[in-house]
């Protein structure tokens, strides 16, 4: 696959699923089906990616949440969420996959694959720059919002485990 250009996540209310949308330079657009078990399983993968792009290795996970947070925020704040996906001239190679499979693989290079699989046949590997990364996050996180699916997909409060609390 090319280059990334855009993406969206739309909520289809008929489905009760989340589409994924990516398309490329090269004009062609690919099609995912996202459901909410998916998603929860993706965010934690999520979660993984950032940590290793920002090589936070803190043990306290408090300190961990709060610079991923902030680093989060800064990325977010610069991307562009104005411009209008642009769907209009581009090639849909097939209908919208249902994925049930995730992964990360390392690359030789450095870094790490995102691995979207579906149930059988073939699915696609992304390598995202650290921009479209938290914008991928961005998106997720208000497209279940919009969903009602109660995930509360946040940077802080899922990185955050609650401190254990004693009770007398």
């Amino acid at each position: 696959m090319s280059r990334l250009h855009q993406m969206q996540i739309s909520f289809i209310p008929i489905q009760d699923r989340l589409l994924f949308k990516i398309n490329t330079l090269d004009k062609l657009e690919y099609q995912f089906w996202l459901t909410r078990r998916y998603v929860k399983l993706l965010w934690a993968r999520l979660l993984e990616l950032l940590e290793e792009t920002h090589n936070i290795r803190h043990s306290d996970q408090q300190t961990k949440s709060a610079i991923l947070s902030f680093q989060h925020e800064s990325m977010v704040s610069k991307a562009n969420f104005q411009t209008k996906y642009q769907g209009e001239g581009v090639q849909t190679p097939q209908e919208p996959i249902l994925l049930s499979k995730l992964g990360l693989k390392k690359r030789q290079e450095g870094g790490q694959l995102l691995c979207l699989y579906p149930e059988q046949g073939q699915g696609i590997e992304l390598q995202f720059d650290e921009m479209m990364l938290h914008s991928l996050c961005k998106l997720l996180s208000e497209s279940t919002q919009h969903a009602e699916w109660g995930l509360n997909l946040k940077i802080m409060t899922l990185t955050t485990k609650p401190t254990p609390q004693q009770v007398n």
